[in-house]
């Protein structure tokens, strides 16, 4: 089984319900299956609130983070041309997967403009903040923006996921078949012994990881 602790967890016993937690099939890796509880379930809930579909294009910020990889991918999936940005040394990375990658910084509104011939559909803001009139900008204007950092997005029209929203009970589920399916992939960065979480924390909060860290028990 795969899944979430309510209040966070890395020890060898953990209290949880039964209803956060979703089967591995065999065909799944576990290290893989421990990533998926909160970038998963997050991008399901992103993809979900806005109602990313077939056709749509997409801009990412944030594209290969924890959550942006899931969301990018789960988006593809379901039909979606998505352009996403990142640091220079993960666009490969995020061309393997199939996304439009653009770089971070400076100037990113145009190169975000000159990556589509057309408004972005929806948009999503998982790493800093602020960017709303930017992406309201390059947006139509019904097109819904999403954040998981800035707060004051709502009170401008915007979408702030919290991961509280009701509705979504199988996006576990849902993160689990398509890792099984062969339609999503988890990148392990870094794998860690229990013993050793200190370190795996430090690394997390850098913030230059491409993949997820994980911490083993023994």
């Amino acid at each position: 089984m795969a899944g979430l602790s309510p209040s966070g967890a890395a020890a060898e016993l953990v209290n949880t319900y039964a209803a956060t937690l979703v089967h591995v099939p065999g065909s799944v890796d576990l290290r893989v299956a421990s990533t998926i509880g909160v970038g998963g379930s997050t991008a399901v809930r992103a993809l979900g609130l806005t109602g990313v579909s077939r056709g749509d294009t997409i801009l990412v910020d944030g594209a290969s983070g924890g959550v942006g990889t899931f969301l990018t991918q789960l988006a593809i999936a379901r039909g979606a041309t998505v352009v996403g940005t990142a640091s220079q040394a993960n666009h490969a990375h995020l061309r393997e997967l199939g996304v439009v990658p653009i770089e971070y910084g400076e100037g990113w509104q145009a190169r975000a403009r000159a990556a589509t011939d057309r408004p972005f559909d929806a948009a999503f803001d998982l790493v800093t903040g602020g960017k709303f009139r930017d992406f309201r900008a390059l947006s139509s204007e019904t097109a819904p923006i999403a954040t998981l950092v800035d707060p004051e997005v709502p009170e401008q029209g915007g979408i702030l996921v919290t991961g509280m929203e009701p509705g979504f009970e199988h996006a576990l589920q849902e993160v689990m078949d398509a890792i099984a399916d062969g339609g999503l992939r988890v990148p392990i960065a870094r794998e860690f012994p229990l013993s050793e979480i200190a370190a795996a924390q430090d690394l997390v909060a850098d913030g230059h990881t491409r993949g997820k860290v994980i911490v083993s028990v023994a």
